[in-house]
């Protein structure tokens, strides 16, 4: 049984999301923009992280990774070939908003393009695409869809903190709409998950 717990960061409201396969009390994680309520989770649980696996190459998205491993040193981190690249500079990865210069460049498992993984007895596909983001990935594991800032629920807006193509999030969502079940859920970067029947772009117009 999977059970998909949210956390939301500090920093911007961003999401990061706990998927958690019960039987084998393992986790994998999807962004870690804040560590601390999500080490707090863990220790007090009984299920052990696995992996993060970042959706996008962004500050409020990876900055908490850091700590997080010096916790949990046998976590492994999974990304875009794109976003492996642009978490190690500061312009790629938008610190320098906060006037930091955040890197991350510990080794990473890259996707370059799609691929199906096994992780935790659970079966992962991963479909890098640009929009939001040069390193932008789509999530996808049993009926559930990790978007990113690729797509956001209608009450966030978070276009404005990247240079957006409204292009290649149109191909996407097109994509998302044509493959997957409508009532597949949707777990977006910001705000609240919705059904994919319920995903529109009104937000970007």
């Amino acid at each position: 049984m999977i059970k998909v717990r949210t956390f939301i960061n500090d920093c911007l409201n961003s999401n990061s999301y706990a998927i958690i396969n019960l039987k084998e009390k393992k986790a994998v994680l999807v962004d870690l923009g804040d560590s601390k309520e999500i080490l707090s989770y863990f220790s007090k649980s009984k299920i052990s992280p696995t992996h993060i696996i970042l959706t996008h190459e962004h500050y409020d998205h990876i900055c908490g990774i850091k700590n997080f491993i010096k916790n949990y040193k046998n976590v492994k981190v999974i990304c875009s070939k794109k976003c492996s690249k642009n978490i190690k500079y500061s312009k790629k990865n938008l610190s320098w908003k906060w006037n930091l210069d955040y890197k991350y460049e510990d080794p990473v498992i890259e996707i370059e393009k799609f691929k199906n993984l096994k992780i935790n007895n659970l079966n992962f596909s991963f479909y890098p695409y640009e929009g939001h983001s040069e390193g932008g990935m789509l999530i996808v594991v049993s009926n559930f869809i990790f978007t990113g800032d690729q797509f956001t629920s209608h009450e966030e807006d978070v276009s404005k903190y990247s240079k957006t193509s409204i292009k290649s999030i149109i191909k996407s969502f097109k994509f998302l709409k044509s493959d997957f079940n409508e009532e597949n859920f949707i777990f977006p970067g910001h705000g609240m998950k919705l059904r994919l029947k319920n995903l529109n772009l009104d937000y970007l117009l």
